[in-house]
């Protein structure tokens, strides 16, 4: 596969030098060095940038207001008291009308 892709690479080096002129020969490896060089330019622009945006999130303070817990962790407490605490009032509405009545000792 290599070898099939340097071939196709040789035979269109072949093409473009029969095709063209010295000068436009040279317009073309031109452009082709400022391409690379503006890829690198770019890609060290992006690794600076990314590198201080990865500095900038390790420097942010917590606006965390839970001591000893993380939000997480919070949040998950929070909706566990709240189901229970659901679950029990539902029971109780069930449960408080026949405790009120007598009915509940009956059965």
């Amino acid at each position: 596969m290599d070898n099939a892709w340097e071939n196709f690479l040789e035979a269109i080096a072949g093409l473009l030098s029969k095709a063209l002129t010295d000068k436009e020969t040279e317009k073309v490896i031109a452009g082709f060095n400022n391409f690379q060089q503006r890829l690198q330019r770019l890609s060290s622009h992006n690794l600076q940038r990314l590198h201080l945006e990865i500095t900038q999130t390790e420097k942010r303070v917590s606006n965390c207001q839970h001591e000893g817990k993380t939000c997480t962790q919070n949040v998950t407490r929070g909706f566990f008291k709240t189901w229970a605490i659901a679950y029990v009032l539902k029971y109780l509405m069930g449960v408080l009308p026949a405790l009120l009545t007598g009915k509940l000792v009956k059965k």
